[in-house]
């Protein structure tokens, strides 16, 4: 899976072929972010915290749970404008890879892992699923470091498409079927993509993903975010709650996406 390049031109690292991982745009979106979540949890731990690698220090595993929704509210509230964001930090590896227009998800994702802490976990999965549109490509943002066990996993296409398949398998005995997929799915390889703060992945969420347990000595704090081509079909699986207005919002239009908009449009209103 580590067959990666470099193109000179994006500055992209291939990883499988397919997801990019390259340096932020924006290193002050990054910095606005960090601190925007650091300003939101001071108050909780005396005005101490300075870093968002050293949560550990301040909050449990009992607690991190009320200081995720707070931090989850804060970059997510009216004021912060996900468009422009992505647009500073991500524009042309996004436009690159499936185009200028595009709708972004409603609501960024957060996740906080401490070191040890059992209880946030993401198991390994696809979003394609649980409904998410094969099409769509997931924005992933840390804001701390992300290496080895504090990183997240991404399992190779290959693997990916042959789990996927014999899920789609009906089974009389579910049983044997579940406890065959659970094997396939232990023993799968699991690549950590290693990031630095200010690095950015953009992958495809439908290839099997997730993270462990952090066994570094630091907490890692990412924002996750999914984009999909406003000309890209939804879902195969029809979910409303995965459509636009209610999953995805409007992102980016280029002038000439807008033009093509008002020309449906006007023809539109022509036909009535």
């Amino acid at each position: 899976m580590k067959n990666s390049f470099h193109t000179e031109e994006l500055k992209i690292e291939l990883i499988d072929n397919i997801h990019a991982k390259f340096k932020s745009y924006s290193s002050n979106d990054i910095y606005n972010l960090e601190r925007l979540i650091i300003d939101t949890i001071k108050t909780d731990c005396g005005e101490k915290i300075e870093k968002l690698e050293d949560i550990h220090m301040f909050y449990s595993p009992k607690t991190i749970n009320n200081l995720r929704l707070k931090a989850f509210n804060a970059i997510n509230a009216d004021g912060i404008d996900w468009k422009k964001i992505l647009e500073n930090i991500a524009s042309t590896v996004i436009h690159s890879r499936i185009g200028p227009d595009y709708v972004i998800q409603q609501k960024a994702n957060l996740s906080i892992q401490m070191p040890n802490d059992h209880t946030s976990i993401l198991p390994i999965h696809s979003d394609c699923v649980s409904g998410d549109s094969p099409w769509q490509q997931n924005i992933w943002i840390p804001l701390t470091r992300a290496h080895n066990t504090a990183a997240m996993f991404i399992v190779n296409k290959i693997d990916s498409l042959e789990y996927l398949k014999n899920l789609s398998v009906e089974s009389k005995d579910m049983t044997t079927k579940n406890e065959r997929l659970d094997r396939q799915l232990n023993s799968l390889n699991r690549d950590y993509i290693n990031c630095e703060k200010g690095e950015v992945i953009m992958f495809c969420p439908g290839v099997l993903h997730g993270n462990t347990v952090n066994k570094e000595a630091f907490t890692r704090v990412s924002i996750n975010i999914r984009v999909k081509s406003i000309y890209a079909p939804n879902s195969r699986h029809g979910n409303s709650d995965r459509e636009f207005g209610t999953y995805y919002k409007a992102g980016f239009i280029s002038n000439a996406g807008k033009l093509a908009i008002d020309i449906d449009k006007a023809m539109e209103t022509g036909n009535e």
